[in-house]
């Protein structure tokens, strides 16, 4: 008996601190399809042959109680040459993990075989880190409750309803909710070991398709470089989360369709975890499609898709309703002749998502990195949401570094845009040949706009011709909101290559905190021109909008600057600048339907040196005030610019300078339309008994009550000199306490 407890104690002293391992079932037919049994385990293969199944037409279908693969071990499908699809359903009602490697090959010849490859589990999978596939044909895992034939018949796995069919399988069904998909990680990997996880040859397929799916990638050693997940050159990758009963219908292989999942009430979530990578990179970059109502990537991780040969890329398309991009990057590159690959990110259905957000250094961006004569040009990115937040140094971006052309850049937002943080939105050109590539173009419509903390939205070039940026409301709207504190809109030209320009509608522009845009030439370029359309604008607190050539000999014009205001124009310690060192100045349009107030500010087209004449400034408002502040068009050797003002009202204090000269040329012209250019004419001199108010106060309350403490005083201001030609300040009227 004491021999007996002893051997119990040690017992349960080893089930406690003995590592937990998995016990793997291998790989057993349920003797559904006519064999059952344990398939033996021969140097480290399951040769699971063709007439362990059943075969209707080009397809073969088994079935399996269990399906575990080892690490280091092979599950190796035989079919004959004709067959197109290996179709194995899982019915134990356990969890399939798979460490080893799946392979297909041809009966007669053990030859890879093409047919493509389907596991159904509807228990769920895992991928351990050793997993692999070696197959010639695309592959599908999966833990629909069904298999959809053609257009009516089902391969259920459950054994109730055994349908064979000859048709190809067309949709992944969902009975309630299903189980997850997962894939565990292999940690850190040496340097050119090649890549871990699962991936198909040339143009073929992965598709996983499940519940809640959750990624956790590889990296090499020493590195941030992802190793990988899925992998298929130039081929497609579908990863769908469902959540509620439903049909998954693919499109065909090469559609950029992708998966119609609008049967489904709930999707679920996918989740790409540190280091993941999806990678459709080829001659021709290939599709990705992801389907989900929450998608997060983060740690380092990486969706890729680069065009490396003469074919136009494909598609990279993520639909969910909440997207979340922390520290990763999804990016689609052309490194040859061919377009690059294009990439949408918005909600279910094609719809707006409910919020993107990217954060934490992480980028979107689409390039053309080739530097051949007839490089292809950059995809083009469409973001469609209710809301976009940038943040943490994240940027979205469309590049050009040699002869193909950026790609268009769009974000539609039907509530707001808010780019904060040293984060950013830019389109440039970075070719220095004068047949560099154009840099992309950028198109925002949302109806509020948040720009601050170091932010940036720009378009600029070297070589080649500069992109537009165009700011507007949704459909045919202003935007509502636009605010832009301690960040820049710029469009620029740092070489021969001409800057786009900028384009802001919105009825509320605010610029704070040294907020500005600018536009510059760095070189012989043009600088881009800006445009303001709105009820109300220019400035507050070191706010500017300047065009700038910066060149000390043969500049580029400086770009010209246009306000136009439905309501007023206000500057408070701002300017509205054009200046050029050794070229033209731009000219300054400032049109407001209401009043132009300018406090402590200065709106000025100059020259600094060369024979270059500076810009025109013209102004157009109902009212023009000027206190403290300047209007100058001042050039060097070459004319100075015209100045023309036309206001019903032109009221300028002393201290405030209106000026159009040149230092060593000819001085420019001052009109000034205005029925009240010098205001002192329109003042009366006021009879001394105007104010007797007198007769009009009410008896005091302390009078009435016998005292006699109230009083009315007229006062003027002690020791406040006034100019000449200044306005006359008003008397001030003081009442004490107690009166009227």
């Amino acid at each position: 008996m004491r021999k007996l407890h002893i051997f119990l104690n040690i017992s349960i002293f080893l089930l406690i601190t003995l590592p937990v391992l998995p016990l793997w079932a291998g790989v057993e037919l349920d003797g559904s399809m006519g064999t059952i049994g344990q398939i033996d385990l021969q140097d480290g293969i399951y040769d699971i042959r063709s007439d362990y199944g059943q075969q209707a037409g080009n397809n073969l279908f088994h079935s399996f109680r269990s399906f575990d693969i080892n690490t280091n071990n092979t599950a190796q499908f035989s079919a004959f040459e004709h067959i197109e699809n290996i179709i194995s359903r899982i019915t134990g009602g356990e969890q399939s993990f798979i460490d080893g490697m799946i392979k297909s090959v041809i009966s007669e010849t053990s030859t890879i075989s093409n047919a493509n490859l389907y596991l159904i589990n509807p228990s769920g999978v895992v991928f351990g880190p050793n997993a692999s596939l070696d197959i010639g044909g695309s592959f599908h895992v999966t833990t629909a409750d069904y298999l959809r034939m053609g257009e009516n018949e089902r391969f259920y796995v459950s054994l109730e309803n055994d349908v064979l069919s000859t048709k190809a399988p067309a949709a992944f069904g969902f009975l309630s909710s299903p189980a997850k998909i997962g894939f565990e990680s292999a940690g850190e990997v040496e340097d050119g070991s090649g890549r871990t996880g699962l991936a198909v040859s040339t143009g073929k397929t992965i598709s996983v398709i499940g519940g809640d799916i959750e990624m956790v990638g590889s990296f090499y050693n020493g590195t941030d470089t992802p190793a990988g997940n899925l992998y298929a050159p130039g081929g497609r990758i579908d990863i769908v989360s469902t959540a509620s009963p439903g049909e998954v219908v693919p499109s065909d292989a090469v559609s950029k369709l992708g998966n119609d999942v609008s049967s489904f009430k709930t999707l679920g979530s996918i989740s790409l975890l540190d280091h993941s990578l999806i990678d459709v990179s080829g001659e021709k970059s290939g599709n990705f499609f992801i389907r989900c109502e929450k998608f997060f990537v983060s740690n380092e991780s990486v969706i890729q898709a680069d065009t490396i040969g003469d074919k136009t890329g494909g598609f990279t398309d993520i639909q969910a309703d909440s997207v979340q991009i922390d520290t990763s990057d999804i990016f689609s590159d052309t490194k040859g002749t061919g377009k690059g690959g294009d990439i949408m990110i918005s909600g279910i259905n094609a719809g707006p998502a409910t919020s993107v957000d990217i954060s934490a250094s992480s980028k979107v961006f689409a390039n053309s990195t080739t530097t051949a004569a007839n490089g292809g040009n950059a995809g083009d990115i469409i973001i469609n949401t209710q809301n976009l937040t940038l943040s943490e140094s994240s940027e979205i971006s469309t590049s050009s570094m040699g002869k193909g052309h950026g790609g268009l850049l769009t974000v539609n937002a039907l509530k707001s845009v808010n780019i904060n943080s040293s984060s950013q939105i830019f389109a440039s050109s970075e070719g220095i040949e004068s047949d560099s590539g154009r840099s992309g173009t950028i198109v925002i419509k949302t109806p509020e706009i948040l720009l601050s903390n170091d932010s940036i939205i720009s378009i600029d070039t070297d070589g080649g011709q500069g992109g537009n940026l165009t700011i507007s409301g949704t459909g045919e709207n202003f935007v509502e909101s636009f605010n832009v504190s301690d960040s820049r809109i710029y469009a620029g030209a740092l070489g021969t290559g001409e800057a786009g320009d900028v384009l802001i509608e919105a009825k509320n522009v605010s610029f704070t905190n040294k907020g500005n845009i600018g536009s510059q030439s760095k070189s012989s370029g043009r600088g881009g021109n800006v445009e303001i359309n709105a009820e109300v604008v220019l400035l507050d607190s070191g706010a500017y909008i300047s065009a700038e050539s910066e060149s000390e000999s043969n500049g580029g014009t400086a770009g010209s600057i246009a306000i136009k205001a439905a309501d007023f124009i206000k500057l408070n310690d701002s300017s509205i600048t054009t200046e050029a060192v050794d070229a033209g100045g731009g000219m300054i349009t400032l049109i407001a339907e209401k009043m132009l107030y300018s406090f402590k500010s200065r709106v000025a087209t100059s020259v600094a040196k060369g024979g270059d004449n500076a810009g025109n400034i013209n102004i157009d408002p109902q009212f023009v005030i000027l206190n403290d502040s300047d209007i100058v068009a001042n050039a060097y050797e070459g004319k100075g610019g015209n100045i023309n003002i036309v206001a019903d009202h032109f009221i300028q204090s002393g201290d405030s300078l209106v000026n159009a000269s040149s230092k060593l040329g000819v001085d420019g012209t001052i009109n000034i339309l205005s029925p009240d250019v010098d205001i002192s004419s329109g003042l009366v001199v006021l009879p001394s008994n105007l104010l007797d108010a007198g007769k009009w106060a009410k008896t005091p309350c302390a009078q009435r009550l016998g005292e006699n403490t109230s009083r009315f005083v007229f006062t003027a201001e002690d020791a406040i000199p006034i100019a000449y030609d200044d306005l006359m300040p008003g008397i001030p009227v003081f009442f004490a306490p107690g009166e009227l």
